[in-house]
């Protein structure tokens, strides 16, 4: 903890996957409490990520799924004074509404056939 908020001092992004190892796409579990206290004992914000890298890339699979991966990037989370648990409820629903919504369909996968090209 007093690492991080000497980095944060410093000036430096600090990068945490709340979830603590890739999960097959469409589950979820609980997410892991360090990166939203550290936020709120330093009084600095989270920005939530979502991507469906998931669907194209299974968890404990080397075999990658041809398709087009989409990031999104949410509004900024003010931490200061909350609830480590409250700022991760709302951190993740936000990034497990985002994934569903960015699950692919048949249509996205089969034409997607390379980097930038929309199905």
């Amino acid at each position: 903890m007093e690492q991080g908020k000497q980095r944060l001092a410093e000036g430096d992004w600090i990068m945490i996957f709340p979830e603590g190892t890739r999960m097959a796409a469409g589950e979820t579990r609980k997410y892991g409490v360090s990166g939203a206290l550290l936020a709120a004992e330093a009084g600095k914000r989270i920005v939530p990520i979502a991507h469906n890298a998931g669907y194209f890339w299974p968890r404990r699979g080397l075999r990658k799924r041809r398709g087009l991966i989409r990031v999104v990037i949410g509004a900024p989370i003010d931490c200061a004074g909350r609830d480590p648990r409250a700022i991760n409820e709302e951190a993740q629903r936000w990034i497990e509404d985002q994934v569903a919504r960015l699950a692919p369909t048949a249509a996205t996968s089969a034409s997607a056939t390379s980097y930038g090209q929309r199905g």
